[in-house]
């Protein structure tokens, strides 16, 4: 192993970019914490060297060298090299990447909306709905609303109940039906019951909003990108004869897809098979009580009755009380009923 001492030195001395890019990647494989402070005027300057310098401060893994990459995110050749940095560095980079929300260059917002993304801190679930109520830029607000779904997501299960509860809200402001599911297990399987009763609140209020949910515009189709996946899978397993377009919005489209869903389901003779089309089918259910068409809704209460599962049942029976549509909640009544 060479002596960090002496690669210092040569670092030191050395003119050519070249040689001072391998000496800079040797100190970064050897994670030589003496290496911070000549490495940092390297990664800010957007030079030839800058990459290794970024990559091997990375590695290295020291807070001291926060702040220059993020600096590096001005930079588009080095901004997603320095993310990777952040992130393997952790989440004591999440204060710096919270004032980055804030900078004139919606290019660096951008890129410090992906980094406080990956660490998975809920220190930046506050910051993240600002960016998505004010931010002047389109891209980022997408971005910003997309990342902070995953991060919700990701800190469901926290184990600081007070951080689970605010994730709960969170969701619920967002607005996105799709939640529903997760929420179920929340409402079933939460250690505490307040949190519980939040979990089932928000699912209410969730199902309430399901003619106009903010993702519409976004996703013209009825199924979800998860449930065509599934579906696609299954064409491939147990031929299954169905197509799922992107631009399919038509409700007929999705009950033939949920009928052939229901048939592999029940006769597929082999076990794998079925149960990942009992998967899609929950999925596809899922997904359709976000439809603005009454008709699509009904087809997913029919599927959740086939499925007859109790999270299954307290799906219905929120859709007895809460759809916007007479003919659906009364069909979700006789289900309850049966």
């Amino acid at each position: 192993m060479s002596d960090i001492h002496t690669l210092l030195e040569n670092l030191r001395r050395e003119a050519d970019p070249i040689d001072q890019s391998k000496l800079i990647e040797e100190l970064g494989h050897l994670r030589a914490q003496e290496a911070v402070e000549m490495l940092i005027p390297h990664a800010i300057r957007n030079e030839y060297q800058s990459g290794s310098a970024i990559v091997a401060l990375g590695n290295i893994g020291d807070p001291r060298a926060i702040d220059a990459l993020v600096l590096s995110f001005n930079h588009q050749n080095l901004a997603w090299i320095a993310k990777d940095a952040l992130v393997k560095i952790g989440p004591v980079a999440v204060n710096a990447l919270v004032q980055a929300l804030n900078h004139d260059n919606p290019d660096v917002r951008f890129m410090a909306i992906r980094t406080v993304g990956e660490l998975n801190d809920p220190g930046a679930i506050g910051p993240l709905e600002k960016i998505i109520e004010s931010d002047p830029d389109d891209t980022n607000q997408k971005q910003a609303r997309s990342t902070l779904k995953t991060l919700l997501l990701e800190n469901l299960s926290h184990q600081d109940a007070q951080i689970r509860q605010q994730v709960i809200y969170r969701l619920e402001w967002l607005g996105d039906a799709r939640s529903v599911d997760v929420l179920l297990g929340v409402a079933d399987d939460d250690p505490d019951a307040t949190i519980r009763q939040i979990a089932q609140s928000a699912i209410t209020s969730l199902l309430q909003k399901v003619d106009h949910d903010p993702f519409d515009e976004h996703n013209p189709s009825l199924l979800s990108r998860e449930t065509k996946l599934l579906v696609n899978q299954l064409r491939r397993r147990a031929a299954l004869p169905v197509e799922t377009p992107d631009n399919a919005v038509m409700p007929s489209l999705a009950a033939d897809v949920v009928s052939r869903l229901r048939s592999v389901a029940a006769h597929h003779a082999d076990d794998a098979t079925r149960e990942i089309a009992e998967d899609a089918l929950r999925r596809a259910a899922v997904d359709l009580l976000r439809c603005r068409y009454p008709e699509a809704r009904q087809t997913a209460v029919e599927t959740l009755a086939w499925i007859n599962d109790p999270a299954a049942r307290r799906l219905v029976e929120q859709v007895a009380q809460h759809d916007p549509n007479v003919a659906v909640r009364q069909t979700a009544q006789r289900v309850i009923d049966r």
